[in-house]
C-alpha cells in the first residue's frame, strides 16, 4: 500500500503542460541536440527522451537540488546531463559540458507542481511552513524581504511584480507589524493580510499574487528569464527552436518583447536616409498569438489554465 501511494506521488510530480504542444514544437527528430532550461520532475524531458533517442544529446538544467534528487536515478544516461544550476549560466554550463548549439531549447517558467505540494519553502499559503520561496540554494528569503526591506521597496515589488491594489497600504502594515514580531512562517503573513484584507480582494486571489511577488523578488525571476533568452538565441542552430511556457502576464510580455525585439532588423529611426544600428533579426517569431492548453488538458491538469506558450526560430 505504501509503495503504491509513493508510487502515485512521483507520478503526479511529472505532470507537464503543454508536453505534446512543446515537443511538437521544438520541431525535434532522433539526434537531435536539445537543452531543457527548466527540467522540474523531468516530465518534459522524458518526451524529449523519447523523440532524439540514443543519438541524440539532451542538457537538463534546474536549480532546485531537491527535485533532481527525486529522479535523477530514472535519467542516468550516457547522452543526458543533468546539472543543478540557474539557466541564466546556460553558456558556462554548455561549455562545460561540451555543448555548442543546440536544436532546440525549451523553457517553462514559473514554480514547478513538486515545489508547490511539498511546502517545506513557503511557496503555498495553505499550510504552514518557513517563509522561504527560494527555488534554489542561497541568497534572500522571503522572511528577511519582510523583515529588511524598506516600505517602499515593499510597495514596488507588490505593484511591480503583481500589480497588487493597495500596495502602499500593504507595505505600511507589514512594516507595522514587524516592529512588534518579525515574520518567520506564512502563517504570519497570511494571519496579517486575513485581518486587512476586504472580501473582494480576497475573491481575487490577493494571498496568491502577494505570495507570487514574493517569490519573483526572492529568485529575481524576471531578471533569469531576460539573461537566459539572451543566451539561447545565440546558442540555436540556424533553423533552432526556442519555446517558452509562461504562466503570469509579467513573464509573458517579457517573453513576447524579446521575442519581438529578436525578430526585427534595423532600429533606427525612420528618419535615418540610412541604417547605421547594424542590427540583424536573430528569430522569426512563429506564433502570431501564444499557444495555451486545450480543453481537455484543462480537465485533468487545473495548474495549466494560465500557460502560454511562444515559439521563435533561429535565422
Amino acid at each position: 500500500m505504501v509503495e503504491q501511494k509513493n508510487r502515485r506521488a512521483k507520478k503526479e510530480i511529472h505532470v507537464s503542460v503543454l508536453a505534446n504542444e512543446a515537443i511538437e514544437s521544438m520541431n525535434i527528430k532522433p539526434g537531435s541536440v536539445v537543452a531543457d532550461l527548466t527540467f522540474g520532475a523531468g516530465g518534459h524531458s522524458r518526451k524529449i527522451i523519447q523523440t532524439i533517442g540514443g543519438d541524440g544529446r539532451l542538457l537538463a538544467v534546474d536549480r532546485d537540488q531537491s527535485i533532481i534528487d527525486q529522479v535523477q536515478t530514472e535519467f542516468d544516461k550516457k547522452n543526458v546531463v543533468l546539472v543543478c544550476d540557474r539557466f541564466s549560466n546556460l553558456k558556462n554550463i554548455a561549455k562545460n559540458h561540451d555543448f555548442i548549439f543546440f536544436d532546440a531549447i525549451l523553457l517553462d517558467l514559473g514554480i514547478s507542481s513538486w515545489q508547490l505540494d511539498n511546502n517545506d519553502r513557503g511557496f503555498s499559503y495553505s499550510s504552514k511552513a518557513s517563509l522561504d520561496l527560494r527555488m534554489g540554494e542561497g541568497g534572500l528569503t522571503a522572511a528577511k524581504i519582510l523583515n529588511e526591506y524598506s516600505e517602499e521597496k515593499l510597495a514596488q515589488i507588490f505593484w511591480s511584480y503583481a500589480d497588487i491594489e493597495r500596495s502602499r497600504q500593504l507595505a505600511k502594515r507589514i512594516v507595522q507589524a514587524r516592529i512588534i514580531k518579525n515574520f518567520e512562517y506564512t502563517t504570519d503573513l497570511k494571519d496579517l493580510l486575513d485581518g486587512w484584507l476586504n472580501w473582494a480582494e480576497k475573491k481575487r486571489n490577493y494571498y496568491g499574487r502577494v505570495w507570487q511577488a514574493l517569490r519573483m523578488e526572492v529568485n529575481d525571476e524576471l531578471g533569469e528569464i531576460e539573461r537566459g533568452l539572451s543566451q539561447a538565441v545565440d546558442l540555436l542552430k540556424d533553423d533552432g527552436r526556442l519555446v517558452v511556457i509562461s504562466f503570469h502576464s509579467k513573464e509573458d510580455r517579457l517573453v513576447k518583447k524579446f521575442m519581438s525585439d529578436c525578430a526585427k532588423g534595423c532600429v533606427c529611426p525612420k528618419e535615418f536616409p540610412e541604417c547605421i544600428c547594424g542590427h540583424r533579426s536573430t528569430l522569426k517569431v512563429l506564433t502570431k498569438k501564444p499557444i495555451i492548453p486545450t480543453k481537455k488538458e484543462l480537465e485533468y491538469n487545473i495548474r495549466s489554465h494560465s500557460a502560454k506558450m511562444r515559439v521563435g526560430v533561429k535565422i
